[in-house]
């Protein structure tokens, strides 16, 4: 199973401490990101919540700057376009 988790954060100071907040509460487990702001991680659906409360931690601290999306635990594949490196990535994320 794998989760998929997205966030944007305005401009404004901090915004690397911020995105490395963020980016800590995944630190735990495997994860690819194909794209600037899109993960994709190895979960299982409990650890998909402890993900999704670890953000929202984060987040409390700078409400009106970050927003994100955290998917539902589940299985299957991509499609799309993308270096082949970062393809055997997702799939090795994502068996």
């Amino acid at each position: 199973m794998h989760t998929v988790v997205s966030w944007d954060i305005s401009e404004g100071p901090k915004r690397a401490e911020i995105h490395d907040r963020l980016e800590a509460v995944l630190q735990p487990y495997p994860w690819v990101r194909p794209l600037t702001t899109f993960y994709i991680i190895k979960t299982t659906a409990y650890e998909r919540e402890i993900i999704y409360a670890g953000l929202a931690a984060v987040v409390k601290q700078y409400p009106d700057r970050v927003g994100y999306v955290v998917s539902p635990a589940m299985a299957g594949s991509y499609a799309g376009k993308l270096p082949q490196s970062i393809w055997n990535r997702i799939n090795q994320i994502t068996a």
